[in-house]
């Protein structure tokens, strides 16, 4: 009948419609114009030297191997009026590790430069040649970082960090602190002196291989490594290190915001352990123990590592227990950074910011009769609304500073138990749930392809056992719908004879 025709549209249209939904968003993942997350390449020195001493060399900031088969530097030569003139593959199947370099070096450079080559490439910049890493293919890729730019001719080179024609006679050495490459903004990552650069322009003779990140000391000389300490030893004489190259080890205790992300060391000090870090990306998950360098900052009273180089030591560790303390207590900053807990509270005004505006930061106080102590939901994860007089039995959180306050910042809503309530989840890490829910979705459109697509088949098959007993009448007509017996078969022919119709 035409409503079972109908059915079957319906019923193909479905599933044509589910796995064009698959298909668009697969390819959209393959054939994204940037990388994945977690794979972060940029130039992290370059060379354009004495002779024929030239390299580029790449580094891995990602927590991912990179396949370098996605990945090209094209060039132009002496300028070139629209995109890339040459198009350069590295090596098939060459992989970049997380935190490793790969160095493309002229053939003809000398002996210490070729010993540590991964490639080599004839053609490297003279000075005025724009190089860029890019993603993709020759036909669409998008820039992930660049020295100099595709377009005119620069003339001897490009001015770097208010150098002129630094490009030439000069090597590059690519700040510690850079979280990622320029995205082929060559004009700010260049800047205009030594403050407002990407880079460290130093001698055509001072290069650097195999070696970022590094930084330049008071001295003007090249560090290699940093200065390994803890972050106790780092808290007790924060002057003998504020701004300086360091490293310290901790583990993650809670990524509170997109970009906020807190250390512990692994000590029995309970105390002076707590690190806040600004890492934008790619960011770790709460209970990794991890490696950063980086330079410490003073960050309006907080102490901080900003756009650290993060490695994940070990991906599973134990997170310190939290430290309790009172609401009125003093000496807050001996656990600045730190997990902190609070016992038997009572919300004593639930926006200490409110004015006549309406202003309201999402904090509010609390207090276990020492005093007031603030709770800021700055996570986005917090879904209470705390009202005047309402008793938690306690709170956990990152105790932190800003605008002249202390404060407590939970990390999801389990960090926050009312009074006569228990906790109905464990705190989970950063990221678990989002994955769990992209897994079963996955999952769901996947059972229900197949539904359809063996429904699809089984009508399919249906149909056509029900064709091959059809039965022609005398003016062939078709009788469809169930086997047909002769008798029948007849019926429909007489009955054809004689309207001209068929039976559908």
């Amino acid at each position: 009948s035409g409503h079972f025709l109908s059915k079957i549209q319906w019923e193909a249209f479905a599933m044509t419609s589910v796995l064009n939904v698959i298909l668009v968003a697969w390819l959209e993942l393959a054939m994204s114009s940037q990388p994945p997350d977690n794979i972060v390449l940029f130039i992290s020195s370059y060379l354009e030297g004495s002779g024929y001493n030239k390299f580029l060399e790449i580094y891995n900031k990602g927590t991912a191997t990179a396949n370098l088969d996605d990945f090209a530097f094209p060039n132009t030569a002496n300028g070139h009026p629209d995109g890339h003139e040459h198009w350069n593959a590295f090596t098939s199947g060459a992989t970049l590790g997380p935190g490793q370099h790969y160095i493309i070096a002229h053939p003809d450079a000398d002996a210490a430069i070729l010993d540590k080559a991964d490639q080599t490439h004839e053609y490297l910049s003279n000075g005025n040649d724009a190089y860029a890493l890019v993603y993709g293919t020759e036909s669409e890729y998008s820039i992930i970082d660049s020295i100099g730019k595709f377009g005119p001719d620069p003339g001897d080179g490009w001015d770097v960090c208010g150098v002129t024609d630094a490009t030439k006679d000069h090597a590059l050495l690519r700040k510690p602190t850079l979280e990622k490459g320029n995205g082929g903004l060559w004009d700010a990552s260049r800047g205009t002196n030594a403050d407002d650069c990407e880079w460290y322009v130093l001698s055509k003779d001072e290069f650097r291989l195999d070696s970022f990140p590094l930084t330049i000391s008071d001295d003007g000389l090249v560090s290699d490594k940093p200065m390994v300490v803890t972050i106790p030893e780092m808290r007790a004489s924060q002057s003998d290190y504020l701004g300086k190259y360091v490293e310290v080890e901790g583990v993650v205790t809670g990524v509170v915001t997109n970009s906020w992300v807190f250390i512990q060391a692994v000590t029995t000090a309970d105390q002076h352990e707590g690190l806040m870090l600004y890492l934008p990306n790619p960011r770790p998950m709460q209970g990794n123990l991890v490696k950063v360098t980086g330079v410490l900052s003073d960050y309006y009273g907080v102490l901080q590592m900003a756009e650290a180089h993060l490695s994940v030591v070990t991906p599973v560790a134990d997170v310190p227990s939290p430290i309790q303390i009172k609401t009125g207590g003093e000496n807050y900053e001996h656990f600045e950074g730190m997990l902190v807990a609070v016992e038997d509270v009572e919300v004593t005004d639930s926006n200490p910011d409110a004015d006549d505006a309406g202003t309201d930061y999402g904090e509010f106080s609390v207090s276990d009769g020492s005093g007031d102590l603030r709770v800021d939901d700055a996570s986005r994860h917090i879904s209470h609304d705390p009202k005047g007089g309402e008793q938690y039995s306690s709170i956990t959180g990152i105790l932190h500073y800003s605008f002249g306050n202390y404060k407590i910042l939970p990390r999801t809503d389990d960090d926050l138990i009312l009074e006569g309530s228990e906790p109905q989840t464990s705190p989970a890490q950063a990221g678990v749930d989002v994955i769990v829910i992209v897994a079963v979705v996955v999952a769901v459109v996947a059972v229900c392809a197949a539904a359809v697509m063996a429904k699809l088949y089984m009508d399919a098959k249906k149909k056509h056992v029900t064709e091959s007993n059809v039965e022609e009448g005398a003016s062939g007509n078709v009788v469809l719908g169930r086997p047909v017996s002769e008798e029948q078969a007849g019926e429909g022919a007489t009955t054809g004879a004689t309207a001209g119709n068929q039976k559908l």
